[in-house]
């Protein structure tokens, strides 16, 4: 059970990543839709797919990340099940957009550090 006071458990954010894969087993989700919050919970055989911004970074600003937040409903069984996918970062990583006459630019050093300014390690180079 959430035992915290506070409102949301997470503040409204996005995921520092290509793509965050999320299944929930009770409500608590809230997608940030048309500027507001969204309750939004998945059935028992459904995820929800939701872009973070290496994926606006990857279509040079064309898909938005998808900004979140999780409400404290203080349930007494609620679970999250997240799965974070980004790119291989072996070898550069450039955007699907880039402009004619453009430079590109190596996107790996962003995406490796992006999830520390949520508190994560980097990712890793596999």
């Amino acid at each position: 059970m959430a035992d915290s006071d506070r409102d949301l458990l997470q503040d409204k954010h996005e995921d520092g990543h290509l793509v965050t894969v999320i299944h929930t087993t009770a409500p608590g989700l809230e997608l940030w839709l048309d500027g507001e919050a969204r309750p939004m919970q998945t059935a028992a055989d459904e995820v929800i797919l939701m872009p973070g911004s290496v994926f606006t970074d990857l279509s040079g600003g064309r898909v938005p990340a998808l900004y979140h937040q999780v409400r404290n409903l203080r349930l007494a069984d609620r679970t999250a099940l997240m799965y974070f996918v980004n790119p291989e970062l072996t070898e550069p990583v450039y955007s699907w957009a880039a402009e004619p006459g453009q430079t590109p630019v190596d996107l790996r050093d962003k995406i490796r550090s992006n999830p520390a300014m949520f508190g994560l390690p980097d990712v890793p180079t596999l």
